[in-house]
């Protein structure tokens, strides 16, 4: 992702949002680098609320399997890191004429969202 960043000549301290719309690792795992570290230092975080709290529940996180725990621990790490910059959404505008669409029932996971 940051080779392609560059190639656009865009560097990830410029990048100030980052919109989710779930949080499988192939979605998420470019969000920190091997350090641990945000790579998108300026960005603001933004996730569903219903993705977040499905994935920061130890109710959700016992009935998983361990193979679907890593994910979670990997996401857990995420929000963590970017807890300062982490903004959550519902249904609605995100930023003028960027709306979130929580596609419930329609994606993979409990808050997957359509912008």
């Amino acid at each position: 992702m940051i080779a392609n960043l560059a190639r656009m000549n865009i560097k990830p301290e410029n990048i100030d949002a980052v919109l989710l719309t779930h949080v499988y690792p192939d979605h998420i795992g470019g969000l920190l680098n091997a350090e641990g570290e945000k790579v998108f230092a300026h960005a603001e975080l933004i996730i569903n609320s219903d993705e977040f709290n499905y994935l920061e529940g130890d109710d959700h996180f016992a009935a998983v399997s361990d193979r679907v725990k890593g994910n979670f621990l990997l996401a857990r790490s995420i929000f963590r890191t970017y807890q300062k910059n982490l903004r959550l959404i519902d249904k609605g505008e995100v930023f003028p004429g960027v709306f979130s669409l929580p596609l419930k029932g329609k994606g993979h996971t409990p808050g997957h969202t359509g912008y």
